[in-house]
């Protein structure tokens, strides 16, 4: 695999990780956590209408990877309410 490949994948499951557990502690009663949702959700949409901050592609030195934080976002987010509702 090329290092892109392996950034998409990195890039990819933080967001999903990152999504699960907010999402997770919120239905769980943590209130706050719901904010750690909305944000992350603003970002992605965000991300997907205007695109990455250039400042970050600058800082980590290659383009963002919008499409793979969509699609951890939504697969953390996904997994987290099916995870709720099967116990």
């Amino acid at each position: 695999m090329t290092s892109l490949g392996q950034y998409l994948g990195l890039s990819g499951v933080l967001h999903a990780v990152f999504a699960f557990w907010a999402l997770k502690e919120a239905l769980e009663g943590r209130r706050s956590s719901w904010l750690l949702v909305i944000g992350g959700v603003v970002k992605v949409g965000w991300e997907s209408i205007y695109g990455a901050p250039v400042a970050t592609a600058a800082l980590i030195e290659a383009n963002v990877a919008t499409q793979a934080h969509a699609i951890g976002l939504i697969a953390g987010l996904g997994l987290a309410l099916y995870y709720h509702y099967r116990r």
